[in-house]
């Protein structure tokens, strides 16, 4: 099924081409301001996805309807002198994005930004997260619609681009309501497709992972990025996942992201990649059954908060022995609890009412 879609820089094959995948209830003039303020040098090319925007809300829905419709827009606006191109895909964007990629293979894609990719979530979560937004799923008007956006995460988006917002996505539902331009049923198979199992970048397209923290329980799991290490043995950083502590921009800067630069804090943006890498030798050397706490990782190496030891367990450390690496509460954060924990246990590390006895089993770590 044709996609409508939105074409934004230079025209030619000669242009470095972009396909970009909005995520759930999204639409692909969303990357309009994005293409024009920074990637200007680029050829973007933003479809709405199946039952979003002005593309058919006709089903099916399933990820392989989205992958078939996307293979057909690659066919329309990728020349093959423009190939192999790069896909981004925001979060639902992301799962299509890895299975789009699989299907495509090497001689097309040539690299993978998967921005807070949600797939292989919670059923249960699934479950509640789609009856509740069916429950609330238009609003009285544009500014009840507003507030909830705001509300959603959108508290930092400039108030010129949620007008624009507004006024492309919002439209009149019955009963003189609105609601977002997006297929109900279409957005809650969606929450279904994203409880499957996930699906891991092609072996050889180099991939880079972001990962949103302000979304809890988290989309990106622990075990996601370690079959990802374990597929890339060595740390090439051919499959690298890096942190966004709420991305306001995303701006062409370092090598580890060519899309990727995220407000991440003034502790967090001063670390150096020589910190980084003593962290990660002190995590690999914590014995079997015993742990240490963030902030004597931290304490160690002499950085100004263990908040900062969290931020690169959560964006490298997949090939480490992570669940040695604990608050000083000793209670695991919840969405990791019970794989935390049953490893700690399997380890001899002593756990009552669900909080690791640290004055048991604490390491002494060097340098502290």
């Amino acid at each position: 099924m044709s996609l409508t879609t939105y074409v934004f820089g230079p025209e030619g094959p000669e242009a470095p081409h972009v396909l970009a995948i909005h995520g759930l209830t999204g639409h692909g003039k969303r990357w309009e301001s994005l293409a024009a303020g920074h990637l200007a040098d680029l050829r973007v090319i933003a479809p709405d996805l199946l039952g979003h925007g002005h593309s058919t809300w006709v089903p099916p829905w399933s990820f392989e309807a989205h992958v078939a419709s996307l293979v057909d827009v690659v066919d329309r606006y990728v020349a093959v002198a423009a190939r192999p191109f790069v896909i981004v895909g925001h979060s639902f964007g992301g799962a299509i994005a890895v299975r789009l990629a699989r299907q495509l293979g090497t001689d097309s894609v040539r690299g993978l930004v998967l921005l807070d990719p949600a797939q292989g979530l919670d059923p249960a979560m699934a479950l509640e997260v789609a009856t509740d937004s069916l429950e609330h799923w238009d609003y009285t008007d544009a500014v009840a619609a507003k507030a909830a956006k705001r509300a959603e995460g959108w508290s930092d988006v400039p108030e010129d681009l949620l007008d624009k917002e507004i006024d492309d996505h919002l439209i009149d539902n019955a009963d003189r309501r609105v609601g977002w331009r997006v297929s109900a049923p279409a957005a809650a198979t969606a929450w279904s497709e994203m409880a499957r199992d996930a699906a891991l970048p092609p072996a050889g397209v180099p991939t880079t992972i972001v990962v949103a923290d302000r979304v809890d329980p988290p989309f990106v799991r622990p075990a996601f990025l370690e079959a990802c290490t374990s597929q890339r043995p060595t740390r090439s950083r051919s499959c690298t996942p890096i942190v966004n502590t709420w991305c306001r921009s995303l701006l062409p800067s370092s090598p580890r992201a060519r899309f990727g630069r995220c407000s991440i804090g003034p502790d967090v943006a001063s670390v150096t990649e020589d910190e980084v890498e003593q962290v990660r030798a002190l995590v690999a050397a914590i014995p079997v059954g015993q742990v240490t706490t963030y902030g004597d990782l931290a304490a160690a190496v002499g950085l100004s908060s263990p908040r900062i030891v969290g931020w690169i367990m959560r964006t490298d450390s997949a090939d480490l022995p992570w669940h040695r690496v604990i608050s000083a509460s000793g209670r695991p954060a919840a969405h990791l609890a019970g794989r935390q924990l049953e490893r700690l246990l399997g380890e001899g590390v002593p756990v009552r009412d669900g909080k690791v006895v640290l004055r048991e089993c604490r390491w002494d770590v060097p340098g502290r």
